[in-house]
């Protein structure tokens, strides 16, 4: 897996799940803040960061930063991957592909958009989806720069943020930022609202296990991973 630098969530949501299932290899592409800026030069690293990653055996190569696969463009994850499979041997995933197949896979075409980003990029990924094909039905963000404090928001506010969001009209809520903490709060929602929720991690890895072959890995984070 290759995170930002300033990634506080990744490897511990994923550790705990992944626990006597699968090894998890992580290297990192130095992001502080996230604005286009940075986010426009995280993308140059990603090569050097996979090469290194395909010495240690791995099954599966992920990109899990959501908005520096899209940052360029609704097509940019595409690129990515093909650069990072080409490097690597390995199937290779980021965030922004991931998350587009899981909306295709759970059959949801409006979607409620939950970020933690500023206004321009969120604009940014509202064009990523309805660029391949999905309705942006209702959107809220919480205009955070500071990878860091985007790390430390509490669950219990993700959820409030998702419930604000104008969920009604959609057919899927999507929780995006893989600093963002939501496996403990994933099916709950589900529950609630009666519709998926995803959210960029939930996305990224049932991608990579799907790729990996974990057929029997089911864990508790939504409709979503009964589909493996």
């Amino acid at each position: 897996m290759i995170i930002p630098s300033s990634n506080t969530t990744v490897e511990a949501e994923f550790n705990n799940i992944l626990s006597g299932y699968a090894s998890l290899h992580v290297g990192r592409i130095r992001l502080r803040n996230v604005n286009v800026g940075e986010l426009d030069r995280f993308a140059d690293d990603v090569s050097a960061e996979a090469e290194k990653l395909s010495d240690a055996g791995i099954d599966v190569l992920g990109l899990a930063c959501t908005s520096g696969s899209f940052v360029r463009g609704s097509r940019q994850y595409e690129e990515l991957e093909r650069l990072m499979t080409e490097i690597s041997s390995v199937p290779s995933i980021s965030t922004s592909g991931a998350v587009l197949r899981s909306l295709k896979q759970l059959g949801c075409r409006r979607i409620a958009l939950v970020t933690p980003y500023t206004q321009d990029v969120t604009k940014l990924e509202e064009r990523l989806l309805t660029d391949n094909g999905f309705e942006v039905v209702s959107t809220r963000y919480a205009s955070i720069v500071d990878n860091l404090v985007i790390g430390r928001v509490r669950e219990e506010e993700v959820s409030r943020m998702v419930l604000e969001s104008g969920w009604r009209d959609a057919d899927c809520v999507f929780i995006s930022c893989t600093n963002l903490r939501t496996f403990g709060i994933l099916h709950a929602l589900e529950n609630e609202l009666g519709i998926p929720v995803i959210s960029s991690n939930s996305a990224t890895l049932w991608d990579m296990a799907r790729r990996a072959g974990l057929k029997s890995f089911r864990p508790v984070l939504g409709r979503l991973f009964t589909m493996i």
